[in-house]
């Protein structure tokens, strides 16, 4: 399979060299989410802007294009995992657009290995060349495999995410690296993919279990890197994009879920200590009442922080609903993605046990730790109230006596 029949053609930046093609290959599938967020480009647009800081990045050798055509490239909704911001995790100001080309980006990346980052500080780079196809949301690095090589480094093709993320930010875009869990360290899936030819398949690749993370993976045609990729993202990087959304939308369930329950913990903690035994005397009652009056005043007395804090609890669990039916349909578009067993050996590590955990999650805690502080509040706001009707009334009898008597 030629590049020119793949509808590959050279950027421009130097004529595409004659390849020495491996007879087998290691190769990895990782989501390198593209935030573009308030930019008004088309796809195409993105997609050049994308292209010529490829060009301009002296690790990367040479890069390919594919024509793209609006109509089939299309916007994610996501959310980032490096949250530090607990109102935008509650509201959601922090989503940002995605963007899912129609077609990849492929290039070549020609870093020696002592300028390549380790993984966990492990001495283990193979290679300074891989091959890279990213259509924005997935990434897919593939490098040679050696006689002999049975695993792959761990640390092999990690480079690729600093390219990327450098790409981005020299248009002033930004590209989020989406791992298992915002504590993982492995950036791709936790599947290698073990590649070799062979045109006895039915289709364009065949995907099969070997044993834990490894996959075999044949391909038909030219073992040349370019058509390998051009195969492996026709056939794989669809499900990647279901994939993906799943992933960030179970961590966005997780990380919501947990701050709210942190809040229902410090609302009762609040409660608990207006609930606590005060001292009693006349001095001390009049003191705090004092203070609470210039806090009400401020509006930063404790029943403010509690509505707050209540109010923040309901918006948190009318987002935590929404994210929920995101999450059913996404997860019966994954379910449907693998009935291919072929996409079912590749992703399964991923993905299990997070539909349980998602599952577990009860909000009726959270429902009525919010209720039980409302209907507090709601007690002590009509009982005050009472009291002053009834010292209003009172005053306003005194002053309507005294008005009688002259």
């Amino acid at each position: 399979m030629s590049n020119e029949s793949m509808g590959l053609r050279s950027s421009g930046r130097v004529e595409s060299p004659v390849e020495t093609a491996f007879t087998a290959y290691f190769g990895r599938l990782g989501s390198a989410l593209l935030d573009v967020r308030d930019r008004d480009e088309g796809p195409e647009e993105l997609r050049s802007l994308l292209t010529s800081s490829l060009e301009a990045d002296s690790r990367v050798s040479y890069v390919y294009e594919t024509e793209a055509r609006d109509a089939w490239s299309h916007d994610t909704h996501l959310y980032p995992l490096d949250n530090d911001c607990p109102h935008c995790l509650v509201t959601g100001a922090d989503s940002f657009t995605g963007l899912r080309l129609n077609s990849p980006i492929y290039f070549r990346l020609h870093i020696p290995i002592k300028n390549q980052p380790r993984k966990m500080d492990a001495d283990d780079v193979p290679t300074e060349d891989y091959w890279v196809a990213w259509d924005g949301t997935t990434v897919l690095v593939l490098w040679g495999r050696e006689d002999g090589e049975e695993v792959p480094a761990e640390s092999a093709g990690q480079v690729a995410y600093s390219v990327l993320t450098d790409a981005a930010r020299q248009v002033e875009m930004r590209m989020r690296a989406q791992p298992c869990s915002p504590e993982c360290q492995n950036l791709f899936a936790h599947s290698e993919l073990v590649i070799r030819m062979n045109d006895e398949i039915d289709g364009l690749s065949e995907l099969s279990r070997i044993d834990g993370p490894m996959v075999d993976c044949a391909v038909i045609g030219s073992p040349q890197p370019l058509s390998i990729m051009s195969i492996l993202s026709l056939d794989l990087f669809l499900s990647a994009l279901t994939f993906a959304q799943l992933k960030n939308c179970r961590q966005r369930i997780m990380d919501l879920e947990q701050h709210a329950r942190y809040v229902v913990g410090e609302l009762l903690s609040l409660d608990a200590t207006q609930l606590a035994p005060k001292a009693s005397g006349l001095k001390a009652k009049l003191g705090r009442g004092w203070t609470s009056l210039i806090a009400w005043s401020r509006g930063k007395g404790r029943g403010a922080r509690s509505r707050r804090m209540a109010a923040e609890l309901w918006l948190a669990m009318a987002n935590l609903e929404v994210l929920f039916r995101d999450h059913l349909r996404l997860d019966r578009e994954m379910e449907d993605e693998m009935k291919d067993d072929g996409i079912r050996v590749l992703f399964e590590n991923d993905l299990r046990g997070g539909k349980e955990n998602v599952a577990a999650i009860n909000l009726e805690f959270i429902r009525a730790a919010v209720e039980q502080s409302s209907t507090r509040r709601g007690t002590v706001t009509i009982a005050w109230a009472t009291v002053l009707g009834a010292f209003a009334g009172g005053a306003m009898g005194f002053v309507g006596s005294m008005a009688s008597r002259s």
